[in-house]
């Protein structure tokens, strides 16, 4: 008779499990005998595949950084984990055992969408205002503060990061780059073309 593992998924999940014992009905008594029969991260990794509470909550960033529900797991978030697991199936399993199997169990966390490049008239007006200021590495007065309040006054006004992230975008189109430098002694960000002509 084939053991619990490969009768719940298959011959995906190897032999090297120990048998189980006699099925008591469902299929949920039959997932908690068969975490409660694993060892370790082997245990945890059927947990976070599996539980209701747990499946689907565990991602990675593409550093590996570990995240539940959108939010970056530290050690309150695997102590909550881990008390979870050892009052649902009795398992206890090291802190590296724990890991170890939460990360095999992740999915991939999404990447972020790409940037839209503004509207085309908005970078031609960003161009204007550019043309005026004859950009350089030396020209220091290339800020997204300056160029948005110059070009959409009101919209600055009320929605001033949103009118600088809008401004820089476009000012990445036209071809500059930010820049860290000192201005009357303060480290501040600037925009130069990223090629002199």
């Amino acid at each position: 008779m084939p053991d619990l593992t490969h009768r719940l998924f298959g011959p995906m999940m190897g032999t090297n499990t120990l048998p189980s014992p006699p099925l008591r009905g469902g299929r949920m008594s039959d997932l908690k005998q068969l975490i409660v029969a694993a060892d370790g991260a082997h245990a945890v990794f059927l947990a976070a595949k599996h539980d209701a509470q747990l499946a689907g909550t565990i991602t990675t960033t593409q550093k590996g950084t570990l995240h539940r529900n959108g939010r970056p797991v530290g050690d309150k978030e695997l102590a909550n984990i881990l008390v979870y697991l050892t009052g649902q199936y009795g398992i206890k399993p090291s802190k590296w055992e724990l890991m170890a199997g939460l990360v095999a169990a992740a999915g991939k966390k999404r990447r972020r969408a790409q940037r839209k490049p503004p509207p085309a008239e908005f970078t031609k007006q960003v161009e204007d205002w550019l043309n005026g200021q004859a950009p350089s590495n030396m020209n220091l007065n290339i800020t997204t503060e300056r160029i948005a309040n110059d070009i959409m006054p009101e919209e600055f006004e009320t929605n001033r990061r949103g009118v600088e992230m809008k401004t820089a975008s476009a000012l990445r189109v036209l071809g500059l780059q930010s820049r860290r430098v000192m201005v009357e002694g303060k480290r501040r960000y600037r925009w130069f073309p990223t090629k002199t002509p």
